[in-house]
């Protein structure tokens, strides 16, 4: 007897097709791969699933001006934000710890801003498996080339996706992104936000064709 989820239903190859909310109606289930299914999705409580946080993590708070970019992106996305200040070279031992427990603490991904000898972002990624996003913060010297190469050449087997230096906005996007592989509300809010950038290059294109052309 098939089981049946609203309008969809679980067929006897064991193929699982649902309608995440609606709840179950059968009288008993013996399938153990189903049970598994129905917890993973919460269908019997109907409880939404809770959106993954994002960490935003900078070497020193010197590097707050460019981070609270970061930080006001996911915001206005509506995704869950903390912030934190540690050090790879400073505070090696909290550093490792907030990464090792990360994914159990309800992140998705980590992003992390540090200057000069930017080892932060790669600290976190030997810790964790989850995305981590490193921003290359320019310094009064060498105008972030030195954080930018120190983030970006990670060795083989431990990635680090890289963003300009100082491009904390487009950090915060790449998290969100990777949240919105699962989150179709995350996607709507991405395919929205690109269609107002292109009505925007659009108006500014009509006004300079019709002033120079």
């Amino acid at each position: 007897m098939p089981v049946i989820f609203g309008r969809s239903k679980i067929v006897k190859n064991g193929a699982v097709r649902f309608i995440a909310g609606c709840f179950c109606f059968t009288k008993k289930i013996k399938n153990k791969k189903i049970l598994q299914v129905f917890k993973r999705v919460r269908l019997l409580s109907g409880e939404r699933r809770k959106m993954k946080k994002v960490a935003v993590v900078m070497g020193s708070d010197s590097d707050l001006p460019v981070v609270e970019k970061a930080i006001n992106c996911l915001k206005n996305y509506g995704v869950p934000v903390e912030v934190r200040v540690l050090s790879a070279h400073r505070t090696p031992k909290e550093a490792a710890e907030f990464a090792a427990g990360a994914r159990e603490n309800g992140f998705g991904a980590i992003i992390a801003a540090a200057g000069k000898a930017a080892h932060l972002a790669g600290a976190m990624a030997a810790g964790t498996t989850l995305p981590v996003i490193g921003i290359p913060v320019k310094s009064s010297t060498l105008d972030g080339l030195d954080a930018l190469l120190s983030t970006v050449q990670m060795p083989s087997g431990m990635p680090v996706a890289t963003v300009a230096i100082d491009g904390a906005e487009n950090a915060a996007l790449l998290a969100i992104q990777i949240l919105a592989v699962t989150d179709k509300e995350l996607q709507d809010k991405l395919i929205a936000a690109r269609a107002a950038n292109r009505e925007k290059i659009l108006k500014k294109d009509a006004e300079i064709s019709e002033k120079f052309n």
